[in-house]
């Protein structure tokens, strides 16, 4: 009897998981494929719902099938995902499409190169100018294709992940940011 650590990775093509005692005692380990869309030459993405958020739900339910009955209680619940992917969400937090995944997905090439013209450079965080992979660039594109009114906010995996289980429709800070500089951007 004791404490539990649930750890759960969202990845490109699979998402992980493992639950370990506190001292690293690993209980059990998980592990479930999952698709990348790939629907233009491009754009990568993942749906919100039956990726993310199945996946989750599946690992923790896997990893924690073996200690019913056992007293043994999960203490904390950690969650990684796929850089700053960027999944558009309204006030409600209903995705409105997938997610554009970082550092593959290239859609948003004029939105960098307008930023780059504009701000110059050097002004994006950590020296390598804009590109599309940093959240910046997605998140842009997504407001102007759904307009500022319709997007909420921006979630990551992380977000979804923590909003659904604690059934509360909060936004992470990064998320909160990111949509605050898009919209000053704009």
């Amino acid at each position: 009897m004791g404490d539990l650590l649930l750890g759960v990775d969202i990845g490109t093509s699979s998402s992980k998981g493992v639950l370990v005692r506190p001292d690293g005692t690993i209980v059990a380990t998980a592990q479930r494929a999952h698709q990348l869309s790939l629907p233009r030459p491009g754009w990568a993405e993942h749906d919100g719902e039956t990726v993310w958020w199945a996946d989750f739900v599946a690992i923790a339910r896997e990893l924690t099938a073996g200690t019913a009955g056992s007293g043994d209680r999960v203490a904390a619940v950690g969650v990684s995902g796929i850089g700053p992917a960027v999944l558009p969400v309204d006030g409600a937090g209903a995705s409105l499409r997938p997610a554009i995944l970082y550092g593959i997905d290239t859609r948003a090439t004029r939105e960098v190169d307008e930023m780059t013209e504009r701000f110059g450079p050097d002004a994006a965080l950590i020296g390598m100018g804009f590109v599309s992979g940093l959240v910046f660039a997605p998140a842009i594109w997504i407001t102007q294709s759904f307009g500022q009114k319709v997007v909420s906010r921006m979630n990551s995996v992380s977000t979804v992940t923590v909003s659904k289980r604690d059934r509360r429709s909060q936004a992470a800070a990064s998320s909160a940011v990111v949509v605050r500089i898009v919209m000053t951007v704009l």
